[in-house]
């Protein structure tokens, strides 16, 4: 009896683990490139963590402000780049980023915890060109960039303005909602074991 508990247990925490694994390392859906590609110039920044990483910048020629545009789960910058170059044309200056395990990005996915670092380091950034230093700073954001959107303008003043589309309050529901769509089990005990993973 003790053996098939045992069994049974390493079966429960191997799954979870994998479940996890698959959650915090999603698999990349392909996005097309648009053509002709706007013009864009990389950034090469370091977050406040450490951590190099490449940002894309959508220069308008005055300015009136800078957004900050974030792309959701399973996608990348690709996912945004003709909304961020529509804003560009109407006088704003954008900038994109792959969060965490995201677009070639090494991960795991943070669900935003670290992609807020990457962020700042962005903003650390603007207060450093003279043409953006003194212009009002707004975020847009999609799925879980809507989420990086909201855990940034919670703890930095500076954002003005914060628009979202299909974002999540909480993390755990859309989990559970995970667990049962992709492995058809029920969401307790599996989505609290995923968590735990």
């Amino acid at each position: 009896m003790i053996l098939w508990l045992g069994v049974l247990l390493a079966l429960v925490v191997g799954w979870g683990l994998i479940s996890a694994r698959r959650m915090l390392r999603p698999a990349p859906r392909a996005l097309p490139a648009p053509h002709p590609f706007p013009p864009v110039t990389t950034l090469s920044l370091v977050s406040h963590d450490g951590t190099p990483f490449d940002a894309w910048l959508f220069d308008a020629a005055q300015p009136r402000g800078l957004i900050l545009v974030c792309h959701g789960y399973r996608a990348n910058w690709l996912q945004i780049i003709e909304i961020a170059d529509g804003l560009r044309r109407r006088g704003y200056a954008v900038v994109a980023m792959n969060l965490r395990g995201h677009g070639g990005r090494p991960g795991p996915c943070t669900f935003g915890v670290r992609d807020r670092q990457d962020l700042e380091a962005i903003l650390t950034w603007r207060s450093r060109q003279p043409a953006l230093a003194s212009l009002p700073v707004g975020m847009l954001g999609w799925s879980l960039g809507g989420a990086v959107a909201c855990q940034l303008a919670a703890q930095q003043p500076q954002i003005k303005a914060v628009a979202l589309d299909s974002t999540f309050a909480r993390l755990f529901p859309i989990a559970a909602r995970v667990v049962k769509m992709r492995y058809h089990l029920p969401a307790v005990p599996f989505a609290w074991i995923t968590w735990a993973g």
